[in-house]
């Protein structure tokens, strides 16, 4: 069975995979939007995600003629998905003001992989700093649109394959460890005992 899993994932770059595994969930979250199990507007997740791929990809191509370097389309593409889904979608047509902030944090987000790089490498993940320098300065931060229990399986399927794509199941496990005992520790604090750190 991974051994099945292993040959499939290996088709793919890691960017790619990336792009695609994005994709789906942003496709997937269009199509529930349209039946109504996410109260987001389609138009507005449509619009969100045709703002963030044009700015992101426009941004990146002035830096990467600027510096005299190669373009990296699908870093872009992934940085501009990741955009989008932890930005609460706005359409263009309703809501401009909050549409030029998202090219705003797409700019910010793209930008800062060769402003803020040291040895050409990122000091922060370019979204979330895009997204929290946006939020910093005009206030409309960050939100996990998608999480929906709808949405839920093509999270934790897309994610385990991720997880097997990079072999980093130490950093997740050690993520998920450091995050129980605060859990715990904020629960006998509160005085709620290790009881209420489960339902927490």
């Amino acid at each position: 069975m991974l051994q099945a899993i292993d040959s499939f994932l290996n088709r793919f770059t890691m960017y790619r995979f990336l792009v695609y595994y994005l994709t789906a969930l942003l496709g997937w979250g269009f199509i529930l939007s349209v039946t109504g199990v996410l109260p987001v507007q389609p138009d507005a997740i449509l619009s969100t995600i045709a703002i963030y791929v044009i700015v992101c990809s426009v941004t990146n191509w002035v830096f990467a003629k600027a510096l005299k370097i190669e373009v990296n389309f699908e870093s872009t593409v992934i940085t501009a998905l990741i955009l989008a889904l932890i930005s609460g979608p706005v359409s263009v047509f309703t809501d401009p003001h909050k549409a030029i902030i998202l090219a705003f944090a797409g700019v910010v987000a793209v930008a800062s992989k060769y402003v803020v790089a040291v040895n050409k490498q990122h000091v922060f993940n370019p979204a979330a700093f895009g997204v929290f320098v946006s939020g910093t300065l005009f206030g409309l931060y960050s939100t996990w649109w998608v999480g929906n229990v709808a949405m839920l399986p093509l999270v934790v399927v897309g994610g385990a394959l991720l997880l097997r794509k990079i072999s980093r199941f130490r950093l997740i496990g050690a993520f998920f460890g450091a995050y129980v005992l605060f859990l715990v520790a904020i629960s006998l604090n509160q005085g709620l005992g290790l009881m209420g750190a489960i339902h927490n």
